[in-house]
C-alpha cells in the first residue's frame, strides 16, 4: 500500500501494451509522460520491458550501467524468491536530470523505475519458483501489482498484494 500527503491527491494510471513490436509503445509512453510532467503533473514511468528502450529514452547507455544497472531497476525488485518483499519500490525512483531541467519551471516531475535486460528470462524464473513452491510445503501465492503513474510524494509500506489461493 502506497501512502499519499495529507488531502490525498487524483492518480491516473496509463498502461501501454501491445505484443506486437515496432508498434510505438515506448515513444508513445515517453512522449505521453514527458508532456504530462510538462504541464505541470508528476508522473512516475515504469519500465517492464527487458530491451530497456524507454529507460534508454531518458538516460544514455553510458548512464545507465555506470549508474542504474546494478541497483536501481526493477530487476532488484523481481529478485530474490519473494518479489517485492525485500526492496521497496521507492528505492528504485530515479529522476532523469536532462528532462527535469527542461521542465523544472512548469511545477511538474518525470521519476522513473529503470528496465534490466536480464529481466528476459523473469518469467521463467518465476514460472520455476511457482513450481517449487507448489511441490513444497509452501503455499502458492499470487501476487497483484498495478502500476503505472503516481505522484512523487509517496511512501512505500508493501510493494504488492498478496492473497493466498
Amino acid at each position: 500500500m502506497l501512502s499519499y500527503p495529507p488531502g490525498g491527491c487524483l492518480v491516473h494510471v496509463v498502461s501501454v501494451m501491445n505484443y506486437k513490436g515496432g508498434v510505438g509503445k515506448t515513444t508513445l509512453t515517453a512522449n505521453i509522460a514527458a508532456e504530462t510532467a510538462n504541464l505541470g503533473h508528476r508522473v512516475l514511468v515504469i519500465d517492464l520491458d527487458p530491451q530497456a528502450n524507454l529507460t534508454l529514452s531518458f538516460y544514455t547507455t553510458t548512464e545507465w550501467q555506470e549508474e542504474l544497472r546494478e541497483n536501481r531497476t526493477i530487476k532488484r525488485w523481481y529478485d530474490g524468491d519473494s518479489p517485492g518483499q525485500k526492496v521497496p519500490l521507492a528505492e528504485l525512483v530515479v529522476t532523469p536530470p536532462r528532462v527535469n531541467e527542461r521542465i523544472q519551471d512548469t511545477g511538474g516531475r518525470l521519476d522513473l523505475i529503470a528496465s534490466h535486460l536480464g529481466l528476459i528470462d523473469i518469467d521463467l524464473q518465476w514460472e520455476r519458483s511457482s513450481t517449487a513452491a507448489t511441490t513444497s510445503t509452501r503455499r502458492p501465492e499470487n501476487i497483484f501489482l498495478c502500476m503505472t503513474a503516481w505522484p512523487t510524494h509517496y511512501r512505500h509500506r508493501s510493494s504488492a498484494t498478496t492473497t493466498s489461493s
